[in-house]
């Protein structure tokens, strides 16, 4: 409720309604509140909502990465929209092709990409970053879980109707 985001309807995901972009929104609003976070990354990114969320809350660096160019150019006008443009970055990049590290990840995709795509998520967030998974159903959080667990910690996992989001902080060297 702190903030206030436009998203002109298009073919994308993610309005702010679904349980599971509801579920990020608040796991966003909540890490940006305790922690500096100098850059982030939103994986599928859809409508853009959640990379917009991170740039009002005021993380001055965001890229935005889906892998349909369409999708992409309805972010890139809702960022237009809600006067964020110069924060994100959006690209068709794929995660496993990633170098730079980011302080927060949310990947708010299917169960069965977030399985595939743990090992890149996990080797490019930043020591003492949060990893914020959505887009799982709760029957499907376990699997999810075990994929991150060993290298990350899992520190909450809420379901809204059925759809869990899980956050992770990533142990900082010398823990």
């Amino acid at each position: 409720g702190r903030i206030s985001i436009v998203v002109k309807p298009g073919q994308a995901f993610g309005t702010g309604h679904h349980p599971t972009t509801a579920g990020a929104l608040i796991a966003i609003d909540e890490i940006s509140a305790r922690h500096k976070i100098a850059r982030a990354l939103d994986v599928g990114a859809g409508s853009g909502i959640l990379a917009m969320a991170m740039a009002m809350l005021g993380i001055p660096k965001i890229v935005a990465i889906d892998n349909d160019p369409l999708t992409l150019d309805n972010a890139r006008e809702n960022a237009k929209l809600n006067r964020v443009t110069t924060r994100i970055a959006f690209s068709t990049t794929p995660v496993a092709k990633m170098k730079a590290t980011f302080d927060l990840i949310v990947a708010n995709i299917l169960s069965s990409t977030l399985i595939e795509v743990a090992p890149d998520l996990k080797r490019i967030l930043a020591p003492e970053g949060h990893l914020i998974l959505g887009g799982i159903l709760a029957k499907e959080a376990a699997k999810v879980i075990d994929c991150y667990g060993l290298e990350l910690r899992l520190i909450d996992k809420r379901i809204i109707k059925g759809w869990a989001t899980l956050i992770f902080p990533k142990r900082g060297r010398g823990r």
